[in-house]
């Protein structure tokens, strides 16, 4: 099986003074004696590995060559007819199941010792193409072998310019348009990449724990900033807001907990809602946020600067913030709300009414809950743990696209 990382142009190797110098073309690049969350075979299980590279400039046919970890055995693993071609990787499993069939994973007749060892590939005349002799022992999951250097030569950028069009018909407008000398005076300029995205119904909901206590909203805000602060961020598209994660119910059943708080007490976490709302008719609105501990919310026109609408700073058992805005005319502006747990119980909801008010009452629904009378909410597909696609998107074919 040739390893991905075969778009490699160009190999440098530095090597140690205990290692013998890789005169063949063909050689040991790197290799794992010791695999737990690493890569899978074909078993499903964490085999050691090794990884072999041709530098040269022609295909070798590795059929007698071998693999050992016994310098008193070299020809202790046997390769079939495999060609390995100039600038290759080729994956072999060192996990003992002794498979040597082409075409399919290759695994060695021996495992790698992690406290260190012997490890050479043998040509098919019995001469040593490359050996580690020795190699120090190894880290769980750390892989070892010869740097490389990368050589990288780009055609077409990130955001280089381009002409595109949109066809009108079941084949382009002008059947010449692969010619080199094609003129596209008429196609729409842009920029790389194009293409499009639509949005899902419900917020885009990201939980962050953290590795400390989450006593304010400034320390919820740089939670979510600062990836050193975080021990893992769980995202998903979700209906609502409306979750009790511990003994924290507030104003709405049945609760509507996201993944990554739906068992066990969590402590130390941030959620943060995103969206776009579509709000039917101008003037203002009053939205709360019950959360247990703190919180806050904020909106803007759609590309626009957000405003504060609501905040409680510290520390509380579940309770009620509220908040209005003065939308000057009705239709889509971008939500974004925060509820955050220090300790004990937690719990959050965000839900709004026409109109302005101190006071929740029953009027008030759900975000997202339409069937109930809440206001409809929109966000970006994230799925296990994107942000969408627009960032990448220079030239923004949606209008023209989707739904055509």
């Amino acid at each position: 099986m040739i390893h991905p990382r075969s778009l490699i142009a160009t190999l440098a190797c530095v090597f140690l003074s205990s290692f013998a110098w890789a005169i063949d073309p063909v050689f040991i690049s790197e290799f794992l004696t010791s695999n737990d969350a690493g890569l899978v075979d074909e078993d499903g299980e964490h085999a050691d590995w090794m990884e072999i590279y041709n530098s040269g400039t022609t295909t070798v046919n590795l059929a007698g060559w071998r693999l050992t970890d016994d310098s008193s055995d070299l020809g202790k693993w046997v390769f079939p007819a495999v060609d390995l071609a100039p600038k290759g990787f080729l994956l072999v499993f060192a996990s003992n199941k002794d498979r040597a069939n082409p075409g399919a994973p290759l695994h060695t007749n021996f495992k790698l010792s992690q406290d260190g060892g012997y490890l050479a590939l043998v040509k098919s005349d019995g001469s040593i193409a490359h050996e580690y002799n020795p190699y120090p022992a190894q880290y769980t999951d750390k892989p070892f072998g010869l740097s490389q250097t990368v050589t990288t030569q780009s055609f077409v950028g990130p955001s280089a310019a381009l002409k595109y069009l949109v066809p009108t018909t079941a084949v382009p407008d002008d059947a010449t348009w692969t010619a080199r000398l094609f003129n596209d005076a008429t196609w729409t300029a842009g920029s790389n990449g194009v293409g499009f995205e639509s949005t899902v119904s419900g917020f885009a909901l990201k939980t962050y724990f953290s590795n400390q206590g989450v006593g304010s909203l400034a320390q919820a805000e740089a939670v979510i900033v600062t990836p050193s602060l975080q021990t893992s961020v769980q995202s998903v598209n979700h209906p609502v807001v409306n979750f009790d994660n511990s003994a924290s119910p507030g104003h709405y059943t049945p609760e509507n907990n996201p993944p990554a708080l739906s068992s066990g007490d969590k402590d130390n976490y941030v959620v943060e809602a995103t969206g776009t709302i579509t709000v039917p008719t101008a003037g203002p609105w009053t939205f709360c946020v019950s959360s247990d501990d703190g919180c806050s919310l904020q909106i803007r026109p759609i590309g626009g600067s957000y405003t504060a609408v609501l905040s409680f700073p510290g520390l509380r058992g579940i309770g009620d913030t509220l908040g209005t805005y003065n939308f000057p005319v009705a239709g889509d502006y971008e939500i974004r709300a925060i509820v955050f747990e220090n300790g004990g119980g937690s719990g959050g909801e965000v839900s709004a009414r026409s109109g302005s008010t101190t006071v929740w009452d029953s009027t008030f629904k759900l975000i997202g809950n339409t069937a109930g009378g809440g206001l409809s909410v929109k966000s970006l597909a994230v799925g296990s743990g994107g942000a969408g696609y627009g960032p990448y998107i220079g030239a923004n074919v949606k209008a023209a696209m989707f739904d055509a």
